[in-house]
């Protein structure tokens, strides 16, 4: 038996495809009606942070199996505060990509990839792929978004054109999480929405100081993730991280069981 087969099933549940055919996931650690979301694989680059999540969420799993601690926290008292709901990878398309090069594209992928400013001619096939990117596709101001560039098309035909989004604003709708954190890959920091509560902004600012991340209001957040579950009462954070953090997972492990125990 494999390692990862002496684990339970971890309440895994398609909830949608990508434009390529992909299986969209959803993991749940927890029954707890009160959840706290983990959102992940925007784009080509965010594949570690994606692992990152993985991993996470296979300790969650053997932490508990075995003694119940995991880091400097005890995950029964987490269990019975919240659920913990990961979404790794929104855009498993471009994830492959990266995980396999652009012969995946090549010999199976029949879309285009979605991946901010990434434009590629692939000499086998001469095929361009376009760009069209999932953080700016979500029905959050979109229409203003569109009046100020009028010509753009990384941010799509209109608010939820493309189906990743599409599939996971459904399925959100019909269950909100209480707060939720986003992680992409950038220059390190961590936003909060402008409609941040003084108690949020003071978390916020706690969270960043856990993991030695500015905290910073977020600007330009039309389209975003961020402000489409910030519009819906979700108390959000995006957290931008770089090749260094995802090289300490020891350290990432325990921010983001921080993240979930602030839920």
């Amino acid at each position: 038996m494999e390692f990862r087969e002496s684990f339970p099933p971890e309440n895994a549940t398609r909830f949608g495809r990508s434009r390529g055919g992909n299986d969209l996931m959803e993991y749940r650690w927890g029954t707890h009606e009160k959840s706290i979301l983990f959102l992940s694989g925007f784009r080509q680059e965010d594949a570690p942070l994606s692992d990152l999540l993985f991993r996470w969420r296979r300790d969650l799993f053997e932490a508990e199996r075995y003694g119940g601690i995991l880091g400097d926290f005890d995950l029964k008292t987490l269990k019975n505060k919240c659920s913990v709901r990961i979404i790794p990878i929104l855009n498993p398309d471009s994830y492959k990509i990266n995980r396999n090069g652009l012969e995946y594209y090549s010999e199976e992928l029949q879309y285009p990839l979605k991946s901010k400013d990434f434009y590629w001619k692939e000499s086998k096939t001469s095929r361009k792929i376009s760009s069209v990117d999932l953080n700016r596709n979500f029905n959050a101001n979109w229409i203003k978004m569109r009046e100020k560039h009028p010509r753009s098309n990384h941010i799509g035909a209109f608010p939820e054109s493309e189906p990743e989004v599409a599939f996971l604003t459904a399925r959100l709708k019909g269950n909100l999480p209480k707060s939720a954190v986003i992680l992409r890959w950038g220059e390190r920091a961590l936003y909060y929405p402008w409609e941040a509560t003084e108690r949020e902004l003071r978390e916020a600012v706690f969270l960043g100081h856990y993991a030695a991340l500015s905290a910073t209001q977020a600007s330009d957040t039309d389209g975003t993730p961020l402000q489409w579950l910030t519009d819906r009462g979700v108390k959000t954070v995006e957290v931008h991280l770089s090749p260094a953090d995802t090289g300490q997972y020891t350290k990432m492990r325990d921010f983001l069981t921080m993240c979930a125990a602030l839920t």
